[in-house]
């Protein structure tokens, strides 16, 4: 999926059932309707606000191109669906130093952002499990993150419903 413009392949699934059953098959099993993440939710009390909202991050990335999957596999098209930019400010905000990065590729290279949100997600709860304090601009940043993470997740949720 990496690989292909998400716009120009949605919009050729809405006009071809053809071209969709691959995708359908691509996607094997999974129905976004029964993706279940609230049992990732009842640890949020127990890690720090960094862990979580890099977690939150992630899983919004991953959520956002499973949710373009299910736009092709439906054939829907690609009209407005996403707001680009609510994601790009998510993916800035848990990385920041990668936002030219994020600005030259946008969408196309989240995937290859991934592994590095999972190391900083790792060092987070390191420094959870080490006991070290967060200090006001870390709880600042994660803060920030989630509230992004969040208002994507309940346009992916619009979008779902669609």
């Amino acid at each position: 999926m990496a690989v292909m413009k998400f716009e120009a392949v949605a919009e050729e699934a809405a006009r071809n059932a053809e071209f969709r059953k691959m995708f359908t098959i691509m996607g094997g099993a999974i129905d976004i309707t029964k993706v279940d993440v609230t049992g990732a939710a009842k640890a949020r009390p127990f890690v720090s606000a960094m862990a979580w909202a890099l977690y939150s991050a992630y899983s919004a990335i991953a959520m956002h191109a499973v949710m373009r999957l299910h736009i092709i596999k439906s054939g829907i098209g690609a009209k407005d669906l996403f707001d680009k930019d609510a994601v790009a400010k998510l993916v800035k905000a848990a990385l920041p130093h990668q936002a030219g990065y994020i600005d030259k590729y946008g969408d196309a290279g989240y995937h290859y952002l991934l592994e590095e949100l999972e190391e900083s997600l790792l060092a987070a709860l390191r420094t959870m499990l080490a006991g070290e304090e967060a200090d006001r601009a870390s709880v600042e940043r994660a803060a920030e993150i989630v509230r992004l993470s969040e208002e994507l997740k309940a346009k992916q949720s619009t979008v779902q419903q669609a």
